[in-house]
């Protein structure tokens, strides 16, 4: 895989591994190296070096006391106090939002929700991606309050790394996707308490929704490890 040169490698090296995480080629506990990532996208290590820092700064990856980094495992605990957080900033930004949503951005949501079904039915993970994040886009871009927004924003790396621990299909996206349909009419009706509460729901559901993904993925690793020790 080449990257090209038109925007930063760094920037490029960055979505490429979340790329990696969300195919489910890196999973939890996988190793990542400059070497490798270098061969592999066919760019210097400076660039991947200055990437692996970043998303380690941001949490998505884990510096090795050996060198290198590998995919965290993350607990529930730290699901937890992602979920927290978010549940602190996001809801009132969507009251913000409730009453200066064109009619436009109201159809774009609709858009985006349909997309994330159908991508949910063809378990796409990166369209599913690509689909979410047109919809937290429309959401959170519009928020008038500039810091708020940047703080909101800090967290998509980790979105992206929850949703890349989950498994992408339809039975399982379908009651957040019900939410999102919730807060779309709370939306169209300019309901700003009604909007906030949905979108309260829809968090709520999302952290159940990972604890279980992240107990089927823990499994899943220490059969791994403990295949790996017998052979």
């Amino acid at each position: 895989m080449r990257l090209t040169r038109t925007a930063s490698l760094r920037d490029q090296v960055s979505m490429a591994v979340l790329d990696l995480l969300r195919s489910g080629e890196l999973a939890q506990g996988a190793r990542v190296t400059e070497e490798a990532l270098a061969e592999r996208f066919e760019v210097s290590r400076t660039p991947i070096r200055e990437a692996l820092a970043r998303l380690a700064q941001q949490g998505i990856l884990e510096k090795r006391k050996q060198g290198g980094y590998c995919v965290p495992s993350l607990s529930a605990e730290e699901i937890s106090d992602i979920v927290a957080v978010r549940m602190l900033l996001e809801p009132p930004a969507i009251r913000d939002i409730t009453k200066i949503l064109s009619d436009r951005d109201l159809r774009e949501l609709e858009l985006s929700i349909a997309g994330q079904i159908e991508a949910a039915a063809k378990q796409n993970a990166k369209k599913f991606d690509l689909q979410n994040d047109r919809f937290r886009k429309v959401i959170f871009g519009s928020v008038p309050n500039k810091v708020l927004r940047m703080q909101i924003a800090q967290f998509d790396a980790h979105i992206h790394f929850m949703r890349a621990i989950a498994q992408v299909d339809t039975p399982s996206y379908a009651p957040m996707m019900g939410r999102q349909k919730a807060l779309l009419e709370a939306l169209k009706k300019r309901d700003p308490e009604e909007a906030e509460q949905r979108w309260k729901e829809y968090l709520h559901h999302t952290r159940e929704w990972l604890f279980a993904a992240v107990g089927g993925a823990t499994a899943k690793l220490a059969r791994k490890t403990s295949q790996a020790a017998v052979s």
